[in-house]
Parts: structure tokens; C-alpha cells; sequence
């Protein structure tokens, strides 16, 4: 690809003759480092024109030789010229005091107006050159008094003198904004939204009144004997009605380090310049520096056209992120970018001082939870509180819950080793019971062996109580033969011999040794009732109160009722 031809001044030169577009772009970037051609090319704004028509971006240093041209096209000189003798100006009821600003073209000064009785501020428009001064303060003058806002300085009367115009505004002891500034560097947060929220409800009634300021700055910003903000200066204000300015549509008019991109590249200026000039205040106000620090004016119109300023916040660590938030969004470069009205950032800067969230950041949850938390602290605590009561009595009820479940574990585990030891001791009796059965039976005590079984729990016993219980059962005799229960039972002293009585009215003799049934004996119509036997006398039985020998044996014998029977044991 082909490089651009080089420019000298003598094709500048030649330019300015018969203007080429095909060499418009070599001639910008000539101009860029030639004072020599851009002094030239000044006399002949029809040539600049030329070099910058077209539609094709152009680089940095075309653009800092557009905006010398449009900065001559606006030249203005803003500071104050001693050299240069200024008639004595005069106002038809105002006593003039001590002057308070001089330029080329104006002066003011404090005033007294004689009625009523009251300090004015009277700017003079004299040694005009063209009738566009004269415009400008007329214009300034009719949009001051038609506008209403307490923030917005009052025009109280305007007038012509025999060297120009002139206009008496209400007088502001406390100077501008400006000189706020020179004196404390910057402000407090707290202090820049109030100053600015204000600003924002000024300019956005005189929005609805149809006026752009188009020159908002500190400088402009004037404070009142109450400490209030007042909006001045509307000489290069906008008629949105007329669509045009009073300076004119094709100059650059305006303060460069407050000015809005679209301004600087040239294009319409429309209330959302207005806003981003807001922005370039408070971001004054907050860092103490505007956003454009660069000492030539080529480069801060460059840097307003193109770079974006570091946010407040990175600045100075005071100044909260909603905040440096809202200030970013006046200055977006793309106004479709910024608030769209300046009533718009007036309630965002009324929504941070409240504490709500803003519309120029997206916050999270948390965030805006304790957001509402320090707007409402009253029902923020109450809130909290019953939160606090509502998890400490959940604490409470999950730590009563864990402690009955471990008390009802110590409970289970006392329960398992009660019921341990009772096995044990259970065990242990039953042991001891075996043994004690086992010790009866081998000395021959079969019936104490015998109930000292039988008490023993069936949840213990096992094959050696069935063993013992055989054992037991093995010398066992089962007598058969009667019809009915036993009603008595004797044995003989020797164990020779047995005898029994029965309901079915028979007494019957066993054999000892055998269990064998040796005899039996009817009792008849009077059935025997009880028996007994004595060592060396045959068995008796009876059914009354006598006792009778019934014969089992040699001889009968009478005996009496009080002898009692041997024994009487199960049938």
C-alpha cells in the first residue's frame, strides 16, 4: 500500500490557491507541525473547510489541526488586557462600585441600585467588534429573565449606553465555584451531589423552557450570600426553538475542558451536552482537576474527543462507586450513553444522598440489601432482631434436640446395661441354682434338687438342666391303678411297702422296691379317706374318726382317732 505524498508549505501554499481534495489529508497532517501554514491557512477559513470535508475519520493530528481551526473561527480572548483603555461605562440608576472582571470586550463591576436599595452586579458589553457582542448580551439578558429557578441567577433590568449594552444581575458575594476551588483543591462528596443536583434542576428547567447553557463550568457556577448555587452566564446559550445559536452555527464556542465530544468534533450540541458538562463539574468538584489536564488546548480538545477520563473513585479512595458511577455516565463519549435529561440525573443524585441504589450501576443483592438496611435502620434492627430471636430459638431448639437425643442414648445404653447386668446376675443364679441341684441330687435329696429346678427361669435353661431333670426322673415310680384322685399316701418307714386311698373308695399296697400294686381293698359304702402305716404294724385306713386294720395282715387292731397318719406326700 502506497504511502501519502509528504506535504511542504509551498503545496500548502498552492492549497490555498486551488484547493485538491485527493491532497486534503497530507495538507491536515502539514498543518499539524507548521504555525507558519496554520497562520495562513487562518485568513482563509474556505481553505480549512476544504481540508476538513469529507466523512473519512481522521487521525490525531488531523484532529488537532481541526480543532485550531475552529478555535480560531471562536476565538475569544477570556483574559483581561490592562494595555487597552475601556470607556467609562454608565447604567441609568445603578451607582457604580469597584470592578470585578475585565476583558477586551466587558467589564463588571459591583453596583448599587438606588431602587430598590440593593447590591447588583452590572456587566458592560463595550467596543464591540460586530454586532454578534451585542447579540450575545441582549439574548443572555431575555433568556435570564424569562427563566424562574431558584438556582438560576435573576437578570433584574438590561439596557443600552453610549459604547454598547448593558445587563444588572443579582449580586453573588461568595464569588464562582471557580474560586471555591482555587481555594480548597476540591470538595466533599456530600457537598459536589448538592451542588450539582441543583445544577442538574437549573439547567433541566431551563431545558424546559427551550434554552441549552452550553457552557457550564465552575467559572459559571456562581454562590449566593445563603451558600446556594446560581447558574449565570447564558451568552452562548441554544434556542431549541430556533435551532441555532447566537454565536453562530459554524464556531466553536464553549470552554474546551468542559466540553462535550460531540461539540468538539463539531457536530449540534442538544441537552445531553448540557449533561456531560455537569459531569465535567462534578468530576472537578470530587477530584480536585478537571478531566482534561493536557496545557495545549490541541490535546485537550483531543482528549475530549477521544479519551476516556480515569473514574473518580480511582482517584481518591473517598468517593463512592455510585457516585464516580453517575459522574461516568455524564461523560460517556456517546450521549445515547449518558442520562438522557438532566432531570434524569438530577433523581439519580437524589436516589445516591438517599441511600437507594442508582440507575448508573447495577449493584448486587447484597448490596442493595444494606443499602435499604442504613435507609431504614428503625425496621432494619427490628428485622434483624427477629431474625436474630428466630435463629437463636432455632439454635436452641436444634441444641435441646441433641441433647435429648443424647440423653435418650445414655438412657438406651444405662437400659442395655441394666439388662446386661441382669443377664449377668440371672446367669450367674442360674449357675448357681444348676449347681445346687446337681449337689442335692448327688446326695440323694432328689425332691429339694427337684424344686430347685423348677424355680429357675425357661429363659436360662439349658442342656444341663435337662440333664439334671433326667437324671432326676430316672428313679421315678408311676403308680396306675386308681380311678379317681389320691386322696391319700403313706410310705412305710423301711420303704418296703406304699399304701394309698383314692375317691373311687379303694385303698390299694404297693410294693417298694417294684411299684407293683401287691393288694387292693374296697372301703364299700364308706370310702376310705385317709391311710398310714407304722414300723411293725400292718397299713391302716379310715373314713371317719375310727381306724381300722383292714387285713392286709395277721390280727385286727382297734386304733385310736388322735394318732396321726406317718406321712402323706403327691399321690
Amino acid at each position: 500500500m502506497m504511502g501519502k505524498p509528504k506535504t511542504d508549505c509551498a503545496l500548502a501554499r498552492r492549497f490555498l490557491d486551488s484547493p485538491d481534495p485527493a491532497w486534503a489529508s497530507g495538507i491536515a497532517d502539514h498543518l499539524a507541525d507548521c504555525p507558519s501554514c496554520q497562520a495562513a491557512f487562518e485568513k482563509k477559513p474556505q481553505a480549512l473547510q476544504a481540508v476538513f470535508a469529507g466523512e473519512i475519520p481522521l487521525p490525531p493530528a488531523h484532529l488537532i489541526a481541526q480543532a485550531s481551526q475552529r478555535l480560531q473561527l471562536a476565538h475569544q480572548n477570556p483574559f483581561p488586557n490592562d494595555q487597552i483603555p475601556l470607556p467609562i461605562p454608565h447604567a441609568p440608576g445603578f451607582s457604580l462600585g469597584a470592578p470585578i472582571r475585565r476583558t477586551n470586550q466587558s467589564q463588571v463591576f459591583l453596583a448599587t441600585q438606588t431602587g430598590p436599595n440593593r447590591e447588583v452586579v452590572v456587566k458592560f458589553v463595550s467596543r464591540p467588534a460586530s454586532f454578534l457582542d451585542y447579540q450575545l448580551l441582549a439574548r443572555e439578558g431575555n433568556i435570564l429573565a424569562a427563566l424562574k429557578h431558584p438556582n438560576i441567577l435573576t437578570v433584574y433590568q438590561t439596557g443600552r449606553w453610549a459604547e454598547g449594552v448593558w445587563m444588572a444581575l443579582e449580586y453573588c458575594p461568595n464569588g464562582s465555584l471557580s474560586q471555591v476551588l482555587d481555594k480548597k483543591t476540591r470538595l466533599d462528596a456530600p457537598s459536589a451531589v448538592q451542588i450539582i443536583k441543583k445544577m442538574a434542576q437549573a439547567v433541566a428547567a431551563a431545558h424546559r423552557y427551550g434554552f441549552i447553557h452550553n457552557d457550564i463550568k465552575p467559572g459559571n457556577i456562581l454562590i449566593d450570600n445563603q451558600g446556594e448555587p446560581r447558574l449565570a452566564d447564558f451568552g452562548l446559550a441554544i434556542d431549541l426553538t430556533e435551532k441555532k445559536s447566537a454565536s453562530g452555527s459554524q464556531s466553536l464556542v464553549g470552554t474546551p475542558r468542559y466540553m462535550a465530544p460531540e461539540q468538539v468534533r463539531g457536530g449540534p450540541p442538544d441537552i445531553r451536552t448540557d449533561v456531560h458538562a455537569l459531569g465535567s463539574v462534578l468530576y472537578h468538584l470530587l477530584t480536585g482537576s478537571p478531566t482534561c489536564t493536557a496545557d495545549s488546548q490541541f490535546q485537550v480538545m483531543l482528549d475530549v474527543a477521544h479519551k476516556v477520563p480515569t473514574s473518580p473513585d480511582k482517584l481518591r479512595g473517598d468517593i463512592p462507586p455510585d457516585l464516580a458511577a453517575i459522574c461516568m455516565k455524564c461523560l460517556a463519549k456517546d450521549p445515547e450513553a449518558r442520562y438522557q435529561t438532566a432531570e434524569a440525573l438530577a433523581e439519580d443524585l437524589i436516589r445516591f444522598q438517599a441511600g437507594f441504589p442508582v440507575l448508573a450501576r447495577k449493584i448486587s443483592r447484597w448490596e442493595s440489601t444494606r443499602k435499604w438496611a442504613a435507609r431504614n435502620k428503625a425496621t432494619a434492627l427490628a428485622g434483624s432482631l427477629t431474625i436474630f430471636m428466630l435463629l437463636f430459638s432455632i439454635s436452641l431448639l436444634a441444641f435441646l434436640v441433641v441433647m435429648v437425643g443424647r440423653e435418650k442414648q445414655n438412657a438406651i445404653k444405662n437400659a442395655e446395661l441394666i439388662t446386661s447386668y441382669l443377664d449377668q446376675a440371672e446367669a450367674q443364679a442360674y449357675s448357681s441354682g444348676v449347681q445346687a441341684a446337681a449337689f442335692e441330687m448327688e446326695s440323694g435329696v432328689t425332691a429339694v434338687a427337684t424344686q430347685t429346678l423348677e424355680i429357675l427361669p425357661f429363659s436360662q435353661r439349658h442342656w444341663e438342666h435337662h440333664y439334671i431333670t433326667g437324671r432326676l426322673r430316672q428313679n421315678q415310680v408311676t403308680l396306675r391303678g386308681h380311678g379317681g384322685p389320691v386322696l391319700g399316701f403313706a410310705i412305710h418307714p423301711d420303704g418296703s411297702e406304699w399304701v394309698s386311698v383314692s375317691e373311687d373308695g379303694s385303698m390299694r399296697l404297693w410294693d417298694g422296691a417294684t411299684g407293683s400294686q401287691r393288694k387292693k381293698l374296697s372301703g364299700g359304702k364308706t370310702p376310705f379317706r385317709w391311710c398310714l402305716l407304722f414300723r411293725g404294724w400292718p397299713p391302716g385306713c379310715g373314713a371317719g374318726r375310727h381306724q381300722h386294720r383292714p387285713g392286709f395282715g395277721p390280727g385286727i387292731r382297734k386304733m385310736v382317732p388322735r394318732v396321726a397318719p406317718v406321712d402323706f406326700g403327691p399321690g
